[in-house]
């Protein structure tokens, strides 16, 4: 079976329980790892960073996630398969924001009606050209949110074996104007 990019950052009018179900799925699924503390951001005026959850381990590794989520069962994003690429669009600000964070700073992303989903760090990403509205994002199917894939990630970063990597070396970078 092919791989194929799924556009889900062109999707139609999302479904009210898309935001409040992938918040949950998140929670839930950092939740699942052994010794991970995972709080929601204070209800408070924003400060800045546009965080949904602050996860931190034992050891006190910490890390910001960002959660966006989607319904396949409307608009564009229906009958896609596991091995799809999923493509989302933030704006540059946001991207920024992430860039300045002192934590690694992930984007989770979710498919409200089945339950499955895609992380990306983004404080990694390269500086968003100044001409463009909105930056593309590729989460492959290895992004894949799940303890394994989860755990793994957060051991390596920790060991500071994970490093920013320079702008040529992020697959599936697209900057839209």
């Amino acid at each position: 079976m092919s791989k194929r990019n799924l556009d889900i950052a062109d999707a139609e009018k999302q479904p009210d329980y898309v935001g409040w179900r992938g918040e949950l799925l998140a929670e839930l699924a950092l939740s699942r790892l052994p010794g991970l503390i995972v709080s929601r951001r204070p209800d408070r005026p924003d400060s800045g960073i546009g965080f949904d959850l602050l996860a931190a381990t034992d050891g006190g590794f910490c890390f910001f996630v960002a959660v966006r989520a989607f319904s396949s069962a409307t608009g564009r994003v229906k009958g896609h398969r596991r091995r799809d690429v999923w493509t989302w669009t933030l704006k540059p600000a946001e991207v920024r924001r992430a860039r300045e964070s002192r934590s690694p700073f992930l984007l989770f992303l979710f498919d409200a009606d089945t339950d499955e989903g895609r992380f990306l760090r983004i404080d990694s990403l390269p500086e968003p050209d100044p001409e463009t509205d909105r930056v593309r994002l590729d989460f492959p199917e290895q992004n894949t949110i799940d303890g394994k894939s989860l755990e793994g990630w957060i051991r390596t970063t920790q060991a500071g074996k994970a490093r920013r990597p320079s702008p040529g070396e992020i697959p599936g970078l697209d900057r839209h104007r």
